[in-house]
Order: C-alpha cells, then structure tokens, then sequence
C-alpha cells in the first residue's frame, strides 16, 4: 500500500483538451465524408489514444496518490457509465436498422456485431482477415468501433498493471520510464509487423501495434500534471508551451492534409511521429495557463464538439454508410453530405443528452431507487399494479431485442458483390483471362460517379480514377486445371 497524499489535486476541466477532442473527431468525419484535403484524418484516432492514455492515467495516478491504491472495480465501473451504454445503444439501432432496412446486409456483418458487444471487433477482424484497405460492397456499419475495442482493451489491462508498477517501483517517473519502454516495444512490434507493399490491417487494427499512442499519453501524464499546483508561471515556461502548441498544431494539420494510409511511411514510424505531435499538443494544453493552446482550442465552439465528440464518432460512420450519393439516395455528393452531417449531429445530440449524460450523472441509478421507494411505500394493490407495468415493459424490451437478434442471426447471406479482377486459369502452361468473378469477401461500396471505391472507416475516402494506381496491386487468382 502506498503512502497517502490526501491533499493531491483532482483532474480539473480543461477546455483545451474538448478542443484536442474536437480536432480528432472532426478529421475523423472529414475523412470519412471524402471531403478533399484530408487523406490523414484517419490520424485523429491516433490523437484520441494519446489523450485517452493522458486522462485515464492522470485519474489513476490521482488516486494512487489520494489512496494508497487503485480501486479497480470503481474504476471500471466509471468506464463503463463513460462508454458502454452508448455504444451499446448504436450497436442496437444499427442491427435494428440492419433487420428491417438491408436484412441482406445483417448477415455479412454479424459476427462484426457481436464482436463489437464484447470489444473486441478489431481481432476479429484481424482473425477474419478482413482488409481495412480493400474490398467491396457497402461497408460495415460498425467497422469504426475497432478503435473502442483498442481503448476498451486498454483500460482492462493498464489499470492493473499501472498498479503493479506503482507498487513496485514508488516513483512516476520510473513508472513513465516503463510505459514509454513498453510504448516502444509497440512501436518496435508494428515496424517488424509490417510488410512493405502489403495490407497493413493488422498492425493497422492490433491492440498490441497501436498501443504506443495510449502509453505515450501515460507516461506523459506522470510526469506533467501542471494543474495539481497551479501559479506563476515563468516566462520561459510560457514560451515553451506556445512553441509547443505551434509545433504541435501545425505538425497535425499538415499530418490530416498529406499522410496517405497506404504508404509505407505511415507504419514506419508516421504513426508513432503523430502520437508525439499529440503528447506535445496535450503537454501544452493540460496547463492551464498555456494562452495560444486555450485560444486555439479552448473556444466554445470547440468545448461543445469537444463534449459530444464521443456521440458524434459513434453515430457519423453508420449514417455516412446508409446515406451513400447516388445509391442510397438520389443525390450527388454535395447535398448528400449536407444531410449526413445534420443528421450525424442531431444523433449525436440526442445519444448525448439522454443516454451520455444522464448515465454519467446516475441519473439512471437514481430513477431505479426512487422507484424502487415508491413501490415499497405504495399500497400492496398498487404496488403489484406498479411491479406488473414495469414487468411488462421490460418484456416487451427483451421482446424487441430477441426478434431484432433473431432476424441478424438467420438473416440470408448476400450474393457476393461483383468482382472487376480477372481470374487466370492455367491450361496445359498457358494462361487464359476469363470473364470477372464474384469477389469472396465484401467491405467498400461501389463509389459515386469518378470513384473506384467507397471506403471503410479509417481507410480513406473512396478511390478516385486517378488515385487508384496508388492502391496496392491485386494479384488475380489462379486456378490450375
């Protein structure tokens, strides 16, 4: 047991860090709305990991120091208000969706469902061997929860090894030490996993290669806490953090306007270069009296994305995916995009202020108590008429459930989607192209007009014909008679 510091200053709000969450998720939507100029907004998850690792271990550290230890059940518990009934309200409407609008869309993407329930879509997709990077068809509308899975992950295992460090080694700083020896391990793991030329998904997807961002955050946040002792600041502490935010900012943007997720680069080393930008722009805005990070991120406009950013990554890819110009509707891309991102916002406004807010607050705790109080005062007449109403309603929830999950489950597998690789089959040596095939596996969307493919979540925005000689080769298949 450690010694106690009751004294140790909780995690204040910082408006920068809202505006650190603005600026991920709206790559991230960007990106995936094909809007030009943004190849790298995938990047922004990459930004995510770095302040999630920052925040969750700034509130471990707290504790420790308060404590003595780390209760990981309250913990856990605190993720779970944070995230889990979000998500698993997407999860829900999306399958909804799935059965009763495209039931020939349920089946393909299943499995992706129920790994999803469980956090762990990105090894599925990985033991799946389902490409990030190329396929066809239209994209699952839940791919983009693999990056919860890797948080999720993360903060199973890191509070129970953070404590195991704290205890053994009595110091932030070598804790840090570790988690930046294990940041590198990652790095290092990603770099060997890489195959030049070749599909990145599974470093691109792995818990254990896109770690590095997570624990570069930590080890950030065990030895920066600028506002457990707020006061005068130096003058050369201030212009370090103004240089930082500059850096930081600028190294970002120009990473969202030019890194393509296909180059080698991105995956030796670019990504790990993207979580030091990110370390250095959470250094600067997780003091409180950095002026330029606050007036560059610290605005309203940018707290209140920065707030709903949660809501607004977990309901844009599903609507970007249903809503496809000129197959889903009529329209072309423009006015497309312009009711994508009102809905998106709309949805995410709703997720945010009845499911995020009231769970985080215990609203929900609370409402059970009270009723719980009011049937136990009740009369025993009404209180058997209270017990069979919210019997019946609770029924009538699992009810839908069932039929929504027996629908997902028993749901005919599509037709694979057309295929425009030859195949080659060999005769006695010789070689012959026959017409094209029917593709084994399906993600992206046949493309809007000048596009070759319609992307998945984190993979890009959809091919256009000049972009595709960029794309790696797809080696037809052979057959032998």
């Amino acid at each position: 047991m450690a010694a106690r510091h009751p004294g140790t200053r909780r995690l204040p709000y910082l408006p920068a860090l809202d505006g650190i969450r603005a600026l991920a998720v709206v790559a991230v939507i960007l990106y995936h709305a094909e809007v030009g100029g943004v190849p790298g907004g995938f990047l922004g998850v990459e930004v995510f990991f770095v302040l999630s690792g920052y925040l969750v271990t700034a509130l471990l550290w707290g504790e420790w120091r308060r404590e003595g230890g780390i209760t990981l059940r309250r913990f856990w518990a605190g993720r779970a208000r944070r995230l889990l009934v979000a998500n698993l309200a997407l999860i829900a409407a999306v399958a909804t969706a799935l059965a009763v609008g495209w039931p020939e869309e349920a089946a393909r993407v299943r499995g992706e469902l129920v790994a999803s329930l469980g956090y762990v879509s990105n090894w599925y997709l990985v033991l799946a061997e389902q490409s990030y990077f190329a396929s066809l068809g239209r994209p699952s509308p839940v791919r983009h929860l693999w990056s919860l899975a890797v948080e999720a992950q993360f903060y199973l295992v890191w509070p129970v090894l953070f404590a195991l460090l704290a205890g053994w080694l009595r110091s932030a700083r070598r804790v840090a030490g570790a988690a930046v020896v294990l940041a590198v391990a990652s790095a290092l793991l990603a770099l060997a996993l890489y195959q030049p030329g070749g599909d990145p998904s599974r470093v691109y997807y792995g818990t254990d290669t896109r770690a590095a961002g997570l624990l570069l955050g930590a080890a950030l946040a065990l030895v920066w806490r600028p506002f457990e002792a707020p006061g005068p600041t130096r003058a050369c502490v201030r212009a370090v953090l103004e240089a930082a935010t500059v850096v930081a900012l600028v190294g970002l943007v120009v990473a969202f306007a030019v890194v393509d997720e296909l180059a080698d680069s991105t995956y030796q080393g670019g990504l790990l270069s993207v979580s030091v930008l990110s370390a250095l722009l959470v250094l600067a805005c997780a003091h409180p009296r950095a002026r330029l990070a606050q007036l560059a991120l610290g605005g309203r406009v940018a707290q209140a994305i920065g707030r709903r950013s949660y809501s607004l990554y977990l309901w844009h890819w599903p609507v970007f995916v249903f809503l496809r110009p000129r197959l889903d509707v009529g329209w072309s891309s423009g006015p497309t995009l312009a009711v994508r991102l009102v809905l998106v916002a709309a949805l995410a406004e709703l997720s945010y202020r009845f499911v995020e807010q009231p769970v985080r607050r215990g609203e929900l705790a609370r409402l059970a108590r009270r009723v719980r109080g009011s049937a136990r005062r009740a009369e025993p007449a009404r209180r058997r008429q209270m017990l069979t109403a919210w019997a019946g309603m609770g029924g009538a929830a699992v009810a839908a459930a069932g039929v929504v999950a027996a629908l997902v489950a028993f749901a005919d597998e599509p037709p694979p989607p057309f295929d425009p690789t030859p195949r080659v089959v060999t005769i006695d040596g010789v070689g012959a192209s026959l017409a094209s095939a029917p593709a084994a596996s399906a993600r992206a969307a046949p493309a809007p007009a000048g596009a070759v493919q319609d992307t998945a979540p984190g993979a890009g925005p959809a091919v256009t014909e000049g972009e595709a000689a960029r794309q790696p080769p797809h080696e037809p298949a052979t057959t032998t008679l």
